[in-house]
């Protein structure tokens, strides 16, 4: 459960910007929000909300999560492959471990356990909410302007809950 406001949600504040400018100030375009993570620029125009989104990206090197601390927290998981491991802030005070595993049997087996994760974060980032956040890579593709195209899988859990939307963890 969370225990304090969190510093970003991303769908809330895309349903802000529309109650705001679609409802309360119909006659303006654009707004600015105010939250933790810092200020965000919000339009409406044609039933469209945009929000341009703070964000402070930080990956954690001090004390890293271990396979054996995501095996606790998910005993399922004990001895599948885990190809990747990293935490990573996406704003300061939004904090999540992301668990690549192999295939999506193995990401079926990912369960709302109840237990929390106890982050170590790095020195002044050792703060806010912390999620688990397990995927898998789909299908990747290129297009002759050389953008590439990455399909993935998520699911994000924090405790004895799921997060359907993972807006701010992907």
């Amino acid at each position: 459960m969370i225990e304090q406001a969190l510093s970003f949600a991303g769908h809330p504040t895309i349903g802000t910007a529309s109650y705001v400018l679609g409802t309360l100030a119909p006659g303006k375009s654009r707004a600015t929000l105010h939250c933790k993570a810092g200020p965000i620029e919000i339009e409406y125009v044609d039933r469209t909300a945009r929000a341009s989104i703070p964000h402070n990206f930080h990956v954690h090197t001090e004390l890293p999560i271990t396979r054996a601390e995501i095996e606790i927290l998910q005993p399922k998981l004990k001895g599948k492959e885990m190809p990747d491991i990293a935490n990573v802030s996406p704003v300061k005070g939004m904090d999540f471990f992301y668990i690549q595993l192999s295939d999506f049997n193995t990401l079926a087996l990912v369960e709302c356990s109840g237990l929390k994760p106890k982050p170590r974060l790095d020195v002044a980032w050792n703060v806010g909410f912390c999620g688990s956040v397990f995927y898998v890579l789909g299908s990747r593709e290129s297009s002759p302007d050389g953008a590439v195209k990455q399909s993935l899988r998520m699911r994000m859990i924090e405790g004895p809950l799921e997060d359907p939307a993972t807006g701010s963890a992907s």
